[in-house]
């Protein structure tokens, strides 16, 4: 009788110390793993004043000598907030594969708006929060970069 009363507890103990292993192991944000590369743009509010409506993407693709990350910089007005994005796809991880703001085009500096999606694979990403759809292959969120303003320019910088 001893012997099953210790099992018991033996095997309680067991699965709280798995559900602990469990909980402590769940972060709050899934970070991307894209290679690292170096980025920094520079972009006037001036030339460029479509990005201060809320809602409103811009998309500005890779180009030789450019510090534009790995595969080009997609910046999102969330509601004031300006974010900025690597549009490489998360899921891929190379620069030939990218994602594309909805109604902009892959070549030149384009408007786009709320959501984008990978020109390979067909993730779709949402720009407020750089997270895949749940319904897709990517799994993990754009690469989000740092972005500073000096009231003119917009500073996007890794």
């Amino acid at each position: 009788m001893e012997q099953g009363k210790f099992r018991t507890k033996l095997n309680r103990g067991f699965k709280v110390f798995t559900l602990f292993l469990i909980l402590m192991s769940c972060g709050d944000k899934l970070e991307p793993t894209i290679p690292y590369a170096r980025v920094f743009l520079s972009v006037s509010l001036t030339n460029h004043n479509e990005i201060t409506v809320p809602g409103n993407s811009l998309f500005y693709p890779l180009q030789s000598g450019g510090l534009r990350g790995l595969g080009g910089i997609i910046l999102y007005n969330d509601f004031g907030k300006i974010r900025a994005y690597d549009a490489a796809c998360t899921f891929e991880k190379r620069n030939s594969c990218v994602v594309i703001p909805d109604g902009a085009k892959a070549s030149g500096i384009t408007q786009g708006g709320t959501h984008g999606e990978c020109t390979c694979c067909g993730s779709r990403f949402s720009f407020s929060n750089g997270y895949p759809k749940v319904d897709n292959k990517a799994r993990l969120p754009l690469m989000e970069y740092k972005v500073s303003n000096d009231g003119t320019r917009l500073f996007i910088e890794h």
